[in-house]
């Protein structure tokens, strides 16, 4: 017995799928789940239902993108109206590399997440880029363990650097830069707290918004990490077992 459920954006499937299709949530609905999603968690003001119910349109019901901001909202313990201003400030930005007819997303899901991106630290948004072309199965966190793979995340964190003309360093473990991460819904970690899922439309979104020009060198990065995590020609036995959790990303 039991029941399979399926998401997916494909529309036909055989007579023996039941089909469901999920629409946007509603605008009052959108608003109720950031007001409850932050509250007591946000800078309160007198504005807030107002506030949330424009944030709700400007994200247009997408469930990603509403989450995420609720959790931006959360952490930084702003306020609607200071999140609003900071998502149309990003706007504009997000524009220069969009193209809406290549693009399997909405715009307002790649402001959202540039407007958390600003926040990040070097550290952070060199894990995304690397785990934005491996799968979206869960990523080991042992592909982040060890002198080689520290020595990666450096040379990541420098490039990342050289992209955008700020200084920047590694500060904290590995493990604490995905918590941040997970903190604000950018990835999470699967249920033994042992990998790090990162969803299929963040991946997306990170991988069009590096410069071309660059692609080639972080796709080089996150098969280095790979490598480094598991060899494929080490005779060391005990590397063996590593090999599962990581198939569905150099498949």
């Amino acid at each position: 017995g039991g029941r399979v459920l399926i998401t997916s954006r494909r529309a036909s499937w055989s007579a023996g799928v039941e089909s469901l299709p999920l629409d946007v949530i509603p605008p009052d609905e959108s608003a109720q789940f950031l007001l409850e999603r932050t509250e007591r968690k946000r800078r309160a003001t007198p504005t807030d239902a107002e506030d949330a119910a424009t944030l709700a349109r400007e994200l247009g019901g997408l469930a990603l993108a509403l989450e995420q901001a609720g959790a931006y909202i959360a952490h930084q313990h702003c306020s609607f109206a200071d999140y609003l201003a900071q998502w149309r400030s990003h706007r504009r930005r997000v524009q220069r590399w969009f193209d809406p007819r290549l693009m399997k997303y909405p715009r307002s899901v790649a402001v959202t997440w540039e407007t958390t991106l600003a926040q990040l630290g070097a550290g952070e948004v060199a894990f995304l880029r690397i785990f934005a072309w491996l799968g979206p199965d869960p990523i080991p966190l042992f592909v982040l363990e060890g002198k080689e793979a520290k020595r990666l995340c450096r040379a990541a964190v420098a490039l990342f650097g050289a992209e955008t003309g700020k200084k920047s360093k590694v500060t904290g473990t590995p493990r604490e830069a995905v918590a941040q991460l997970a903190s604000l819904s950018m990835t999470k970690f699967d249920e033994d707290g042992d990998a790090v899922v990162t969803h299929r439309v963040v991946q997306e979104i990170l991988r069009n918004s590096i410069p071309r020009r660059r692609c080639m060198t972080w796709i080089a990065y996150a098969l280095a990490m790979l490598d480094n995590a598991a060899p494929f020609e080490s005779q060391d036995v005990s590397t063996w077992p590593r090999w599962n959790p990581l198939c569905g990303h150099v498949a």
